[in-house]
This record gives C-alpha cells, structure tokens and sequence, in this order.
C-alpha cells in the first residue's frame, strides 16, 4: 500500500511536494525527517503535527516529538511522534495534518493524503513525484518569502529524490534511449520532456576536469567551495566598492592579476579575478569607458565566483556543489564559476584556476582585514597607489602599497602574411573607392565537437561608405581575432578584386592590421566610429536570425 500526500507550505506562491510513501512503515517522525528532507530544512527548531481531519471527520490531535532527558521544560505532545503511524490517523483520501516548523516563525505544511495506490514493482520508496517552488531559507519568516528563482519542475523533483534517496538511473529507462533520439534529432520535445532531459545528471567525468587525477581536483574544488562558504558569510561587498582594486603576484602566470570584489551596489555579487596585463588592459579601458562592444561582450580575460539565485544556475553548476556535499541557500547565495577568455563562451574553470580563485577569496577576507583596522585601500585612479600581495623572500604573501601601473603597451602584431599571398594583394589595382571594414564576432556561439568550449565565429566585413553596401564578406570559423585579421582582410579584399584608394577602420582592428596595411598602397584612417558600417552589421545579424 502506497500513500500519495500532496504538502504545501503555506506562503505564496505555494511550495508543493507530492510524496509517495510507504504508510505502514512510516511513523509521524519518520514523516517529520521525510519533510525535512524535501523542503531542505536543517531539523534546528522545534515542530509538530496537528492533525485537521482523520477518517473523514474532523480532529485537533496534536502530534509530536516527546523531549528529550534535560529538556523535561519544553511541553510534552498529546502522542509521541516515533510510536504513532501514518494508517492511524491518515486513514482515507481527503484526511489531513498540518505540519508546523520553527514555531517561531510558524512555517505551516498542509498535508493531504490524496490517494492511496498499490506499490509499483521496481519502484523506491518514499519519493517525490511532482515539485513547485524553491524552498525557503532556514531562520526568516514566511513573510520575506518571494519564490524567485525556482528551477523547472523536473529539476526540483531530481533534487528532492537525490535527497530522499529514492533517484533512480534515467539511463536505465527503456524509454531513455528514445526520448535523447528525438532530442538529438531535433524533435520537438514537450514540456515534461525537457525538464526531464534538463534534470539528468552530467557525465562525471566532466566534472572532474579533464586528466586531472580526480582525489586533487575533489580536493581543490571543496576547498574552493569552503573559501565560497566563508566569503558569504564575510560579505566583503559591505566593506569594499568594485573600484577598490587589489593585485596579487601569481608565480604561475608571472605577472600580477587583479581583483574586484563585485556587490556594494546590491545588484550583483562576486569576486573577479583578471588575468595579468592583459586582464589589467581590460580593466583600464573599462574604467575609461573605452571598451568596444566586441571587447565588452567577449573580450575579457580571468576568472570568476559569481553568486546567484538557485533557478539561475545551471545543472552542472549545482551538479559541481551537491557532487562536493554542500549545499547554500537564499536569493544571491549560490555560487557560479567561470572562466573567461576572449572569444569563448565562459566556462568552468580549471582545477588549478579553482585553486587560485581559492587563494584569491583568502585575500580578498585580508583586504577587507586591513580596511576594517584603518588602513587605505585606495580606489582605483586615485592616489596613485595600489593595494598589492607580493611575495617575500621566504615564499609567504605580504601586503604592501605599489605605484599604480600605467596602461600596458599593447605589443605590435607582427606582418603574418604568407609572402605569396602579399604579393597577390600587390598586384591588384588600386580603385577609386573609400571602403570602411571591420572584423567583428558573431553573438551565436558554435562548436568544433560537442566535448569542447564554443566559441563565438569571426566575420570579415568590407562596406563602401558612400552607399553603405556590403562589398564582401567572409565567415571565419575561429575566435582567434588578432592572429586571423590579417589573412581574413587578404581574403576579403581579393574577393574584391581591387585595392580601396582608402579604408576607413576602427581600433583594435587597425593595430591588428597595421604590419599588413603598412605594406599597400592605401590610405589608413583610424575612426572613432563606422556609421555605414554599423548599419551593414545590424542588417547582417538581422538576416541571419532565424
């Protein structure tokens, strides 16, 4: 005999948990551990049962844990919980209990037995069979309940059999294999469908991180999600505006990376980390407000702890927590790792990037030790000075002020051109047009092999900028701009079958040509902005949706 409860927290909107269980086994305290379970509280408050109507009558029996020796103070239930049964009290279908968690709070559970079944053969119980709403935080009010951030169904109900013990091996399923068929052959899916697909677990050896020996990369990734833990509950961005940047010497990358600590305006919160002068690059533009779109969107370079709702996650972010045995609660209090590099899609860091972000999350607690004793953590532009950890003579890190490095000279790029191919661009005519060009990523990401990082494709661009009409234009399969511009403007401009009197280009994209155009017989100019081209890509990407 199976029991189908139907619970609901009683907030708004509803938190729903429909359980099967076994009623002739279940005690009202097994009961109490099974509701634990499913709307993830801590068992840190007192609770109990009131039972509303058994037998289709109705009741007030109140229903209870019996305290324990020392405790002979707190008031003694009309029945023990561990010695009253389930088929006692719930007898028929439309019988019903409430729940009472945390009495200080009043978190009321709304139990009613819907139906009652026969056990399916192969079947694990207790189990959850349908989910709706993110549980709520332990130790707040029903009140401050706003039941953002909700995963899909499907996703709850994995969760809440992972944690009943009752999750089965969807690959198992007879039916698994032609449900990922359809997927994969691009059928439309239903509703119930996706979820389901969106709630399988993830290969695990893709959470380990490549060839890594798994026991390091466990060990790096919990040390990494303690350091998250303790940041938490530290809040730095109540102490430290994302201006207040730091450095830290980094042997493995022989050059400084820089750190932001994200969240004094209540928007976002986090820890970023940019990767040597590259990175600090970056930061100065971004400062300046000197970033190009391209550079805004794709263009970073570093590491980051990004801290989220539940529902904004992804499976293999949660994945990545729960397979390390920890779990966070609250609006803003689940962590999202991510590593940036320019043209790529961010993606998971690797173990030793883990590594450092663990270390850089002890010294953002030091900064925030330092400000907190009176000393100057200087903004960013001001004063001239920087915070800095630099490494002594014994190996350890030390705090110390240094002058605020000026902006990195960007390093030319060299002439890469084959000589046949320059030779050809030589030999074509010189035209009378004024021609604007720009290379430029694609928004839509793509990928070589399922296994690998996507990134986002290049497209080589030549616009005439009297009539502001595409000239040519060439896809570029690769992210890897500074490296590509040079064969992808050859390219375009053959196509052309004739040399511009003059081009018109934007920065970076002249610096990357400059080895090249040096080399033509054209006029260069370097604009602050391509009016006519602006157009001609927002006509392109207009095209090319679908």
């Amino acid at each position: 005999m199976i029991y189908e409860l139907e619970v609901k927290l009683d907030v708004e909107p509803p938190v729903v948990r429909v359980l099967e269980i076994e009623p002739e086994k279940t005690t009202f305290e097994g009961l109490h551990n099974l509701l634990q379970a499913a709307y993830e509280w801590e068992n840190s408050h007192l609770h109990g049962f009131f039972v509303k109507k058994t037998g289709g009558r109705n009741s007030s029996a109140q229903i209870g844990p019996v305290p324990p020796k020392g405790y002979e103070d707190l008031p003694v239930p009309e029945n023990d919980e561990a010695k009253e049964g389930l088929v006692r009290w719930l007898k028929q279908p439309g019988d019903e209990a409430l729940y009472v968690y945390d009495f200080g709070a009043g978190w009321e559970h709304r139990i009613e037995l819907k139906a009652i079944k026969k056990a399916e053969e192969g079947k694990l119980y207790p189990r959850c069979l349908h989910a709706e709403g993110i549980a709520a935080d332990e130790d707040s009010f029903p009140p401050l309940y706003d039941g953002s951030g909700s995963p899909p169904p499907g996703i709850l109900v994995s969760e809440v059999n992972e944690r009943l013990g009752a999750e089965e091996d969807e690959t198992d399923d007879p039916d698994f294999d032609l449900l990922l068929d359809r997927f994969l052959g691009e059928e439309e899916l239903s509703k119930a469908d996706i979820d389901r697909l969106a709630a399988l677990p993830e290969d695990p050896a893709d959470r380990l991180g490549g060839d890594w020996e798994p026991e390091y990369v466990r060990g790096v990734w919990t040390d990494l999600l303690t350091r998250t833990k303790e940041t938490l509950a530290d809040k730095p961005w109540e102490h430290l505006h994302s201006n207040q940047l730091f450095a830290v010497e980094d042997p493995m990358l022989e050059e400084p990376v820089f750190v932001s600590v994200l969240g004094s305006g209540g928007q976002e919160f986090g820890v970023v980390v940019y990767y040597g002068w590259e990175g600090y690059a970056y930061l100065c533009k971004m400062f300046n407000g000197e970033l190009t779109d391209d550079e805004t969107m794709y263009g970073m370079t570093g590491v980051a702890v990004y801290f989220e709702d539940r529902g904004d996650l992804e499976q293999g972010d949660y994945k990545l927590i729960k397979d390390h045995g920890f779990s966070f609660r609250g609006k803003k209090q689940w962590p999202v790792f991510r590593n940036f590099e320019p043209g790529y899609v961010p993606w998971k860091p690797e173990p030793d990037e883990a590594g450092l972000l663990a270390n850089i999350l002890l010294a953002v607690d030091a900064v925030v030790q330092i400000q907190e004793a009176g000393n100057l953590v200087p903004e960013f532009g001001e004063g001239g000075q920087m915070l800095a950890f630099m490494e002594t003579d014994d190996g350890e890190m030390a705090p110390e002020y240094i002058d605020v490095p000026g902006m990195p000279e960007q390093p030319e790029i060299p002439l890469v051109l084959n000589d046949v191919d320059l030779q050809r661009l030589k030999k074509l005519p010189t035209g009378i047009q004024s021609v604007e060009y720009d290379l430029f990523r694609m928004p839509g990401a793509i990928q070589d092999k399922p296994d690998e990082r996507p990134f986002f494709p290049l497209v080589s661009l030549l616009g005439d900028t009297g009539m502001g009409i595409a000239l040519g234009y060439d896809m570029i399969p690769s992210p890897q701009m500074e490296m590509l511009a040079q064969p992808a403007f050859a390219k375009t401009i053959s196509k052309m079958g004739v040399l511009p009197r003059e081009i018109l280009l934007t920065e970076p994209v002249a610096s990357y040509l400059k080895a090249l155009t040096d080399q033509l017989p054209l006029k260069v100019v370097v604009a602050d902005r391509l009016e006519k081209m602006e157009q001609l890509k927002r006509e392109m990407l207009r095209m090319m949706r679908p």
